[in-house]
């Protein structure tokens, strides 16, 4: 029983975040850059320029749902953004340690890639709960 219910979560929340994957205007330049990347150096620059695209709309989406919340909301924010950025460095710096050592220039972009992952998913949950308020305006 508990696993038919799993599975019928899964179905409900599989298609919501596939679309929200597939549906960003980011993955679509991502992928564009990529699919132009010839070299290992082309790769790299790709990274960068992700991390950058993601980095700022982590700060448009946070600054748009700020926008939307009341001044209480907007404190549980930004404590949370407080301690995300936190958690955000914790995991950077794990994920420096573990390419520092590695042979090899895919680990290049391997490395700013997974850096971009941990910024990619806040901008994304951000995006989604400002979606959420500014449908109850």
């Amino acid at each position: 029983m508990r696993n038919a219910i799993l599975a019928s979560l899964l179905l409900f929340v599989m298609p919501a975040h596939a679309h929200t994957e597939a549906d960003h205007a980011l993955d679509a330049a991502d992928a564009a850059c990529y699919d132009d990347a010839v070299t290992t150096v082309d790769m790299v620059e790709c990274a960068g320029e992700s991390y950058d695209r993601w980095d700022r709309e982590l700060n448009l989406q946070y600054k748009r749902l700020m926008a939307v919340l009341s001044p209480e909301g907007q404190e549980a924010l930004r404590e949370s953004q407080r301690k995300w950025i936190a958690f955000r460095d914790a995991e950077f710096a794990f994920i420096d340690g573990a390419y520092r050592d590695r042979q090899g220039t895919i680990y290049r972009p391997m490395h700013i890639e997974a850096r971009t992952a941990i910024v990619k998913a806040r901008a994304k949950q951000l995006t989604m709960q400002s979606y959420l308020f500014e449908s109850e305006l």
